[in-house]
């Protein structure tokens, strides 16, 4: 395995799982996880993806954040990898491949009078959520990621 260290490793998958599936990381899902870092490129030069991966592995709000913003400003960005990771790993685990792969019965979308367009298009409450959090991640990180990529690059 490349230069990574385990137990910032077992952090992170326990955040992610959390995340995705509100549920701790089993010890296969840890295996798996940690298994697939041999294809992830560990140096990362891009002082924003030492923030946005501090900020994955710290959980909670953090988390939801710096993945709003990844997903945005940075798709490519080792966050984004090791969330697809995750993702993977999840999906194709005992414990949680029905979670990962089954979702709500799709809506059928009506027209109803004096409903509004949320209601219209079967939208709801979601998209304010999703909304407001792309709202906030861009709010705070941009300013961060912009001072971060404009402060001189350590040399080594």
């Amino acid at each position: 395995m490349a230069e990574w260290n385990e137990l910032e490793l077992q952090t992170e998958c326990d955040c992610f799982c959390q995340y995705l599936v509100d549920r701790r990381a089993t010890p296969d899902i840890l295996a798996a996880y940690l298994a697939g870092h041999r294809s992830l490129p560990v140096p990362f030069e891009e002082p924003i993806d030492h923030l946005l991966l501090r900020w994955a592995r710290s959980g909670n709000w953090r988390l939801r954040l710096a993945d709003t913003y990844a997903r945005l400003a940075r798709p490519l960005s080792l966050v984004r990898m090791k969330m697809a990771l995750a993702i993977a790993v999840l999906e194709n685990s005992r414990s949680t491949h029905r979670v990962m792969n089954s979702g709500p019965e799709p809506k059928r979308l009506r027209m109803r009078k004096g409903r509004g367009w949320s209601r219209l298009l079967g939208l709801g409450p979601g998209l304010a959520v999703m909304a407001w959090w792309t709202v906030l991640s861009i709010t705070v990180l941009s300013p961060i990621h912009l001072l971060l990529a404009a402060s001189p690059k350590p040399r080594g």
